[in-house]
């Protein structure tokens, strides 16, 4: 199996235009669908959560964003909670604004325990993958593998993160792969895990390897 040694790794770095387009990115713009979102309560701060891979930490003042899905559950702590910095979240999320909207029923649970609708509105670049690649998210001690086929991103702070292709075109406008129902695949217990792989990546600063171009030899 190759190592990280082996070969570069993709870390949050300085990234320019002309940079991720010479790599094979290209921009995609998000799908328009509903996250429901809170802001932590300082009350209830420091929050943490393990996942598969992590331990996350949430201070006072993040937002915590969660997967609504369609049976109602126990806590907010059981929607899948994913933390977002304050300054990302004003950057790359407008609240929901069609005044028609319905809230199912899960939603609606939602909001009565706090939790607004909320779309993301940032493009993302991103590249499919033809081989294997070391990522390095800024929540993880050490690089993952992302395989043959999954998408590799990079967000608006240089940030670096990788996700399945069904998952890249249920979020994300692809020719050829309109969503225009904004359709999120369910969150089974097959894909539990891949959901905490990917969905905690785009939330800060900081990685384990020295800021650069946006990966290391």
């Amino acid at each position: 199996m190759t190592t990280v040694a082996q070969q570069k790794v993709y870390v949050q770095g300085n990234w320019t235009e002309q940079a991720l387009i010479a790599d094979g990115f290209l921009s995609y713009l998000p799908v328009k669908l509903i996250t429901m979102v809170r802001r932590l309560p300082p009350e209830k701060a420091p929050k943490t959560r393990k996942t598969t891979k992590n331990t996350i930490s949430a201070d006072a003042e993040h937002w915590i964003a969660y997967v609504a899905g369609d049976v109602q559950k126990e806590t907010l702590n059981d929607y899948k909670p994913r933390r977002i910095e304050p300054n990302t979240f004003v950057a790359t999320y407008h609240q929901w604004d069609e005044q028609d909207w319905h809230p199912t029923p899960i939603q609606a649970y939602l909001r009565r325990l706090g939790c607004r609708p909320y779309y993301e509105i940032a493009n993302v670049w991103a590249k499919q993958l033809t081989d294997e690649i070391w990522v390095q998210s800024v929540e993880s001690a050490e690089p993952s593998l992302a395989s043959k086929g999954a998408w590799l991103c990079v967000g608006m702070e240089g940030e670096a993160w990788s996700m399945t292709e069904a998952w890249f075109q249920a979020h994300y406008q692809l020719p050829g792969h309109e969503n225009p129902n904004g359709d999120q695949p369910p969150l089974t217990h097959a894909n539990e895990a891949e959901f905490d792989h990917w969905s905690s990546w785009r939330i800060g600063k900081g990685a384990a390897y020295e800021k650069g171009s946006g990966f290391v030899d």
